[in-house]
């Protein structure tokens, strides 16, 4: 939605095909999704008639709209992803958690410039993040292609360092300045995210203390555009209220 709001035309995909949640936030009903094309030949043109436009420049591909877990053959997943990389800048795929055991991801893990882990401060997701760095390095993506996001962050719960450095533990590099490290934390913020999914919007995004423009930033350049912070409505670098997260995220860099 940032990207789109900057003018970056972009496709969100929805690949968790076993539970799909991407058409309940954007409240599209009443159309095909995904599984339209898994049991039909490719087609460019049917592509385009699954996508559902959200705005000028946001795009979604919803995931299965009937309830199934649709079957791909192999190679269609590719030949989807090849022909919407040619028509959108930037494409976003979101995918379940266990991403390793779907087989129909591989073909778009192999295709990606940029992936993301989403973590929390409990000791669940810290010991599960130590998997999956060497299962992102089984489907195809390298080190330093993985970013982190830090969600729902308390400044009383763990430290941030201490996440990231679980996430990579099984992760065997040689330069260690391409370890996957954390490029956005976002603050615990319950009730407005909540309230945000019934609105189809994203709290705070509009504010500069939203760290995801930082990943925002990172995807629009790969694509090979500018995105700056006025733009995206955020508050000037310079602006002596900026909060507490900011101020956080700025010292976490430097002492890392």
């Amino acid at each position: 939605m940032a990207l789109a709001h900057a003018g970056i035309k972009t496709c969100l995909l929805d690949f968790n095909l076993a539970a799909p949640d991407i058409a309940t936030f954007f409240k599209i009903e009443g159309v095909p999704g995904i599984e339209l094309l898994a049991a039909n030949p490719f087609s460019p043109s049917l592509v385009m008639d699954v996508l559902v436009k959200v705005n000028e420049y946001l795009y979604v591909l919803p995931g299965p709209m009937d309830t199934t877990n649709p079957y791909f053959e192999d190679g269609k997943v590719g030949k989807i992803l090849d022909f919407l990389l040619s028509q959108f800048p930037v494409l976003i795929a979101d995918t379940p958690p266990e991403f390793w055991t779907d087989e129909r991801l591989k073909e778009l893990f192999e295709r990606a410039d940029r992936v993301y882990s989403i973590l929390t401060q409990s000791s669940f997701s810290e010991e599960e993040a130590k998997d999956y760095a060497p299962q992102y390095i089984m489907c195809g993506v390298k080190p330093d292609q993985i970013g982190l996001i830090l969600n729902m962050y308390d400044p009383e719960l763990r430290d941030p360092r201490k996440i990231e450095a679980s996430f990579s533990v099984n992760l065997k590099v040689k330069d260690k300045n391409s370890l996957p490290r954390i490029e956005a934390i976002i603050p615990v913020n319950y009730r407005e995210n909540v309230k945000g999914t019934h609105e189809g919007k994203v709290v705070d995004l509009d504010k500069g203390y939203n760290q995801i423009h930082h990943v925002v930033q990172k995807i629009a350049q790969l694509a090979g555009y500018s995105y700056e912070i006025l733009s995206a409505g955020r508050l000037e670098e310079n602006n002596p209220k900026q909060g507490f997260l900011k101020k956080l995220f700025q010292k976490f860099k430097k002492d890392v």
